[in-house]
């Protein structure tokens, strides 16, 4: 899930690497417990950059869990899937940050239900970001960019017009370019 408050930053060092310019980047953190390859990408974006719902945080666990059940992911990886949730995500001492669900943003996001054949949390982050993103557009320096991996999720941002990135099949250059344009 995403939050809907926009995001501002002039400059953030992450380690080795520099990221210049107003940017947001959208979490949808599904990500995380889907494939190993994706902890690379985190590890050189910070906290500070990423927002999520709060009902993102819940969605993260039941897919932990549904992966965990099905054996798709090994006890270990879940455990240490569930654990960095916790502490990058849930945690009071995280900074990253993370909104609760408005029952405005419901109700406005009904309608991409059935527009673009996504479940209803899809439905709300991809109405939060949307409307980030409108928000952002007053600023051509600003972008908004949604993280994800779920490929209908991925696909409506898309027809929406939204700057689509995911973790787990996307080389992380073409995120890079579009932060350092």
């Amino acid at each position: 899930g995403l939050c809907a408050p926009p995001l501002r930053r002039t400059c953030h060092a992450t380690g080795r690497h520099q990221i210049n310019g107003p940017n947001a980047f959208w979490y949808s953190p599904e990500t995380r417990p889907y494939n190993r390859s994706c902890a690379d990408f985190y590890k050189n974006f910070t906290h500070p950059y990423f927002r999520c719902l709060a009902i993102g945080a819940a969605e993260v666990l039941s897919i932990c869990v549904r992966k965990g059940n099905d054996n798709r992911i090994t006890q270990h990886d879940f455990n240490h899937a569930v654990a960095n949730l916790n502490l990058e995500v849930i945690a009071i001492t995280s900074d990253f940050k993370t909104f609760s669900t408005p029952n405005s943003l419901i109700w406005s996001s009904l309608n991409l239900i059935d527009e673009h054949s996504i479940n209803s949390v899809d439905a709300m982050v991809l109405r939060s970001a949307l409307d980030v993103a409108i928000e952002l557009r007053n600023d051509a320096n600003d972008k908004l960019v949604l993280v994800a991996s779920d490929q209908r999720l991925l696909k409506a941002a898309r027809d929406e017009g939204l700057l689509v990135f995911n973790p787990e099949t996307d080389p992380e250059q073409v995120l890079r370019a579009w932060v350092e344009s």
